[in-house]
Protein backbone atom coordinates (compact mmCIF):
# COMPACT_ATOMS: atom_id res chain seq x y z
CA UNK A 1 0.00 0.00 0.00
CA UNK A 2 1.10 3.13 -0.80
CA UNK A 3 0.67 6.88 0.54
CA UNK A 4 0.81 10.15 -1.15
CA UNK A 5 0.69 13.47 -0.90
CA UNK A 6 0.35 15.77 -4.26
CA UNK A 7 1.62 12.51 -5.71
CA UNK A 8 4.36 12.11 -4.00
CA UNK A 9 4.83 8.68 -2.40
CA UNK A 10 5.60 9.62 1.02
CA UNK A 11 4.98 5.63 3.10
CA UNK A 12 4.83 2.30 1.68
CA UNK A 13 3.83 -0.75 3.61
CA UNK A 14 3.37 -4.36 2.69
CA UNK A 15 0.60 -4.70 4.60
CA UNK A 16 1.03 -8.62 4.28
CA UNK A 17 3.74 -8.68 7.18
CA UNK A 18 2.05 -6.31 9.63
CA UNK A 19 1.65 -7.54 12.90
CA UNK A 20 3.26 -10.68 11.45
CA UNK A 21 0.05 -12.06 10.30
CA UNK A 22 -1.50 -12.97 6.94
CA UNK A 23 -3.00 -9.74 5.39
CA UNK A 24 -6.98 -10.20 5.44
CA UNK A 25 -9.50 -7.96 3.11
CA UNK A 26 -11.02 -7.07 6.85
CA UNK A 27 -6.95 -6.39 8.45
CA UNK A 28 -6.23 -4.54 5.03
CA UNK A 29 -9.03 -2.50 5.44
CA UNK A 30 -8.30 -1.47 8.77
CA UNK A 31 -4.77 -0.19 7.65
CA UNK A 32 -6.11 1.62 5.33
CA UNK A 33 -8.25 3.83 7.39
CA UNK A 34 -5.86 3.98 10.21
CA UNK A 35 -3.24 5.48 7.72
CA UNK A 36 -5.59 8.26 5.90
CA UNK A 37 -6.65 9.06 9.70
CA UNK A 38 -3.08 9.33 10.70
CA UNK A 39 -1.58 10.70 7.87
CA UNK A 40 -4.32 13.84 8.42
CA UNK A 41 -3.82 13.40 12.16
CA UNK A 42 -0.14 14.79 11.51
CA UNK A 43 -1.04 17.44 8.99
CA UNK A 44 -0.50 15.17 5.34
CA UNK A 45 -3.71 15.41 3.51
CA UNK A 46 -2.73 11.51 2.27
CA UNK A 47 -4.27 10.25 -1.11
CA UNK A 48 -3.87 6.76 -1.22
CA UNK A 49 -2.71 5.40 -4.56
CA UNK A 50 -4.45 2.84 -6.97
CA UNK A 51 -1.33 0.99 -7.50
CA UNK A 52 -1.90 -2.79 -8.52
CA UNK A 53 -0.04 -4.96 -6.32
CA UNK A 54 3.18 -6.06 -7.40
CA UNK A 55 3.82 -9.31 -9.39
CA UNK A 56 5.55 -10.48 -5.93
CA UNK A 57 3.39 -9.66 -3.62
CA UNK A 58 0.11 -11.34 -6.03
CA UNK A 59 2.60 -14.59 -6.36
CA UNK A 60 3.43 -14.62 -2.42
CA UNK A 61 -0.58 -14.58 -2.10
CA UNK A 62 -1.08 -16.89 -4.49
CA UNK A 63 1.69 -19.30 -2.95
CA UNK A 64 -0.17 -18.51 0.29
CA UNK A 65 -3.38 -19.22 -0.69
CA UNK A 66 -2.39 -22.43 -2.79
CA UNK A 67 0.41 -24.25 -0.55
CA UNK A 68 -0.31 -22.62 2.96
CA UNK A 69 1.95 -20.00 4.70
CA UNK A 70 4.48 -23.04 6.15
CA UNK A 71 5.13 -24.29 2.64
CA UNK A 72 5.53 -20.55 1.00
CA UNK A 73 7.62 -19.15 3.26
CA UNK A 74 9.90 -22.08 4.27
CA UNK A 75 13.39 -21.09 3.33
CA UNK A 76 14.43 -24.74 2.65
CA UNK A 77 10.99 -25.34 0.61
CA UNK A 78 11.63 -22.24 -1.17
CA UNK A 79 14.95 -22.84 -2.17
CA UNK A 80 14.95 -26.32 -3.44
CA UNK A 81 11.84 -24.96 -5.64
CA UNK A 82 13.60 -21.84 -7.20
CA UNK A 83 16.59 -24.23 -7.74
CA UNK A 84 14.33 -26.62 -9.65
CA UNK A 85 12.54 -24.02 -11.57
CA UNK A 86 16.47 -22.22 -12.49
CA UNK A 87 17.58 -26.17 -13.43
CA UNK A 88 14.36 -27.02 -15.60
CA UNK A 89 15.37 -23.58 -17.44
CA UNK A 90 18.48 -24.03 -18.21
CA UNK A 91 17.86 -27.66 -19.42
CA UNK A 92 14.92 -26.13 -21.73
CA UNK A 93 17.50 -23.57 -23.27
CA UNK A 94 20.02 -26.88 -23.99
CA UNK A 95 22.27 -26.39 -20.60
CA UNK A 96 23.68 -30.17 -20.36
CA UNK A 97 23.90 -31.92 -17.13
CA UNK A 98 27.55 -31.99 -16.69
CA UNK A 99 27.64 -28.33 -17.46
CA UNK A 100 25.50 -27.96 -13.98
CA UNK A 101 27.26 -30.11 -11.96
CA UNK A 102 30.46 -27.94 -13.21
CA UNK A 103 28.58 -25.05 -12.22
CA UNK A 104 27.74 -26.33 -8.94
CA UNK A 105 30.92 -27.43 -7.78
CA UNK A 106 32.28 -23.93 -9.17
CA UNK A 107 29.89 -22.49 -6.57
CA UNK A 108 30.37 -24.41 -3.88
CA UNK A 109 33.83 -24.22 -3.67
CA UNK A 110 33.68 -20.35 -2.81
CA UNK A 111 32.49 -18.74 -0.20
CA UNK A 112 28.80 -18.17 0.20
CA UNK A 113 27.84 -14.58 -1.13
CA UNK A 114 24.96 -12.24 0.61
CA UNK A 115 21.78 -12.61 0.33
CA UNK A 116 20.14 -9.65 -1.30
CA UNK A 117 23.10 -8.98 -3.47
CA UNK A 118 22.73 -12.83 -4.74
CA UNK A 119 19.11 -12.00 -5.46
CA UNK A 120 20.28 -8.91 -7.26
CA UNK A 121 22.34 -11.05 -9.64
CA UNK A 122 20.05 -13.63 -10.37
CA UNK A 123 17.15 -10.67 -11.43
CA UNK A 124 20.39 -9.39 -13.90
CA UNK A 125 20.87 -12.70 -14.99
CA UNK A 126 17.07 -13.64 -16.01
CA UNK A 127 16.87 -10.56 -16.95
CA UNK A 128 19.76 -11.35 -19.33
CA UNK A 129 19.13 -14.70 -20.49
CA UNK A 130 15.54 -13.35 -21.60
CA UNK A 131 16.69 -10.64 -23.26
CA UNK A 132 19.29 -13.14 -25.09
CA UNK A 133 16.41 -15.20 -26.13
CA UNK A 134 13.90 -12.93 -27.06
CA UNK A 135 11.94 -13.76 -23.96
CA UNK A 136 9.78 -11.00 -21.88
CA UNK A 137 10.61 -11.89 -17.84
CA UNK A 138 7.70 -9.80 -16.98
CA UNK A 139 5.30 -11.24 -19.63
CA UNK A 140 6.32 -14.86 -19.01
CA UNK A 141 5.75 -14.31 -15.28
CA UNK A 142 2.28 -12.91 -15.57
CA UNK A 143 1.27 -15.54 -17.78
CA UNK A 144 2.77 -18.26 -15.42
CA UNK A 145 1.09 -16.71 -12.20
CA UNK A 146 -2.23 -16.75 -14.72
CA UNK A 147 -2.40 -20.38 -15.66
CA UNK A 148 -1.26 -21.72 -12.39
CA UNK A 149 -4.30 -19.60 -10.55
CA UNK A 150 -7.13 -21.91 -11.92
CA UNK A 151 -4.73 -25.14 -10.97
CA UNK A 152 -4.60 -25.41 -7.07
CA UNK A 153 -5.36 -28.44 -6.97
CA UNK A 154 -2.86 -29.96 -9.80
CA UNK A 155 0.00 -27.62 -7.72
CA UNK A 156 -0.95 -28.94 -4.39
CA UNK A 157 -1.08 -32.56 -5.92
CA UNK A 158 2.19 -31.88 -7.92
CA UNK A 159 3.87 -30.23 -4.85
CA UNK A 160 3.54 -33.83 -2.74
CA UNK A 161 5.28 -35.87 -4.93
CA UNK A 162 8.41 -33.49 -4.78
CA UNK A 163 11.46 -34.20 -2.45
CA UNK A 164 11.91 -32.01 0.44
CA UNK A 165 15.67 -32.41 0.46
CA UNK A 166 17.52 -32.85 4.03
CA UNK A 167 19.98 -29.85 4.13
CA UNK A 168 24.03 -30.51 4.90
CA UNK A 169 23.85 -30.64 8.53
CA UNK A 170 20.65 -32.88 8.55
CA UNK A 171 22.44 -35.53 5.69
Amino acid sequence: MTVAVDGERILDIETHHLAGAAMTPENEAHVRWAIRHLSGFIGFPAVEEGARSTFQERAQDWLIRCLGSHAALDPRQRNQRFLEEALELVQARGCAESEALQLVRYVYARPAGEVAQEIGGVMLSLAGLCAASSHSMTESGERELARVRGRMDEVRAKQALKPTLASGADA
